[in-house]
């Protein structure tokens, strides 16, 4: 599908303690794969306010145990893939909260100021394949961010559904694009 005019990519807001713990992470371990993002980047898409914003970093496999250890050094208040109870209990409400879980392969990322961030395709993807950390953004909030979302930025539609298809939720992405564009098939 083509477009005339300027693509309005979009890039998450940058935060400094976002960008002194994957600057720490990447000397560290300089050759793994990792994301850092920061969840009040989705606000812009919010239609009710949130106060629920944590930080996210997403590393390989392999490597989860020991970038959480090395996180967890420095910021006491890291939680390794927790469950919605430790979501709801510990992490959400807490601003300083980071949250360290496994990257999955093949996610669409980007390079900006040498930092690795998630596309907005992984970020949308994420919101529905990871109910168990975004519990509290699913629902009419889901689709108001999805529907802000795809009206402010360009979506690679092909790269949304390739990753979606990765996560085993290529259908339920489709349903929601349906849903937006009022196409209720």
């Amino acid at each position: 599908m083509f477009a005339l005019g300027q693509a309005d990519c979009f890039l998450p807001h940058l935060t400094k303690k976002q960008q002194s713990i994957s600057g720490r992470i990447k000397k560290q371990f300089p050759l793994i794969t990792f994301c850092c993002w920061h969840t009040s980047a989705l606000k812009e898409f919010f239609q009710h306010v949130a106060a629920d914003d944590f930080l996210l970093v997403e590393t390989e496999r392999e490597a989860v145990d020991t970038v959480f250890h090395f996180v967890k050094e420095t910021e006491p208040n890291s939680f390794q893939e927790p469950s919605r109870e430790i979501m709801e209990n510990f992490v959400l409400g807490s601003r300083d909260a980071i949250v360290v879980k496994p990257l999955v392969s093949e996610a669409p990322l980007q390079e900006a100021d040498t930092l690795t961030l998630p596309t907005l395709e992984k970020i949308l993807v994420d919101l529905v394949s990871d109910a168990e950390t975004f519990f509290f953004l699913q629902g009419h909030e889901m689709i108001n961010i999805f529907a802000n979302a795809l009206g402010k930025y360009t979506v690679n539609t092909d790269r949304l559904l390739r990753y979606a298809k990765r996560r085993n939720k290529k259908e339920v992405l489709q349903r929601i694009l349906n849903q937006i564009s009022g196409n209720n098939e």
